[in-house]
């Protein structure tokens, strides 16, 4: 798979985020009538087997694998200790409140991950990166603004639809 190192970095970006807004909108209809926990263990043992096989077509050489230091063994661990927590918060938040009204709030990592990058990474991120990051901030803040309306609306479809 030598084309990947010629596939721009923002593909990758862009690709990654329509797989995710993908798979919060295929977990919420598969979580119907199941537990949010088990919903995403499920999930995740799912991935397992699908992730190694693109690695083993995209790498070369796994066997890179073992020249791994215990420095990146424990920030990989770390990793996925902190992807299996927020993916967990996620779906019980999906399961409760729904795709439209967790999705704004969740994305908020963004503005997370760019505050401790530029914290504990030490990078400095370009005015781009930071008004997009100030720009997640505020739609965090409408989309934490109280709004009794927006409860209703789902209802409404369902009503008009049965007609």
């Amino acid at each position: 798979m030598a084309w990947l190192s010629s596939v721009p970095w923002w593909f990758f970006a862009v690709a990654g985020a329509v797989f995710a807004g993908a798979t919060n909108v295929f977990i919420k209809s598969g979580m119907t009538g199941v537990n949010s926990e088990l919903a995403t263990a499920a999930r995740t043992t799912l991935a397992v087997p699908i992730v190694w096989l693109i690695a083993v077509l995209a790498v070369p050489r796994l066997s890179d694998i073992a020249q791994w230091s215990a420095r990146n063994w424990l920030f990989i661990t770390l990793s996925a200790v902190a992807s299996g927590l927020s993916w967990l918060c996620m779906y019980k938040s999906i399961s409760m409140a729904g795709v439209t009204k967790t999705l704004p709030i969740d994305k908020s990592s963004i503005a997370f991950g760019v505050l401790l990058a530029v914290v504990f990474l030490r990078e400095r991120p370009n005015w781009q990166s930071i008004v997009a990051t100030l720009l997640v901030l505020a739609a965090l803040a409408v989309t934490l603004i109280p709004d009794k309306e927006v409860d209703t609306v789902p209802a409404l479809i369902i009503q008009t639809e049965k007609k």
